[in-house]
């Protein structure tokens, strides 16, 4: 009795949902082109806070080095002092000698 207006009904909603649809998957490419954008810009910008934290930690170790120089009274005769067996960073207990400049 009332097939006609389901058919109806559903025909209808069916031409109003399929646009909608359609847009879904260039939504999808366009999200995942963005999450790769931001994970992209988030690895960079971690990468430039590893070389500031590296030139830091590189600034603080010549400042050691240079107290302790200062208090041992070994003053460099040239532009480059080398040092044997330095071992001032933790990082580089491997080293066994350092050119400091």
């Amino acid at each position: 009795m009332y097939q006609k207006q389901i058919g109806l009904g559903l025909l209808g909603g069916a031409i109003i949902a399929i646009p909608l649809l359609y847009q879904i998957p260039g939504q999808f490419r366009t999200y995942t082109a963005q999450a790769r954008l931001k994970a992209r810009s988030e690895i960079a910008r971690s990468q430039i806070n590893i070389d500031e934290q590296t030139e830091r930690d590189r600034i603080i170790a010549r400042g050691k080095t240079a107290d302790t120089l200062q208090k041992t009274g070994v003053l460099p005769t040239a532009t480059k002092l080398k040092i044997r067996r330095y071992l001032d960073n933790a990082k580089r207990v491997g080293m066994t000698t350092k050119n400091l400049e």
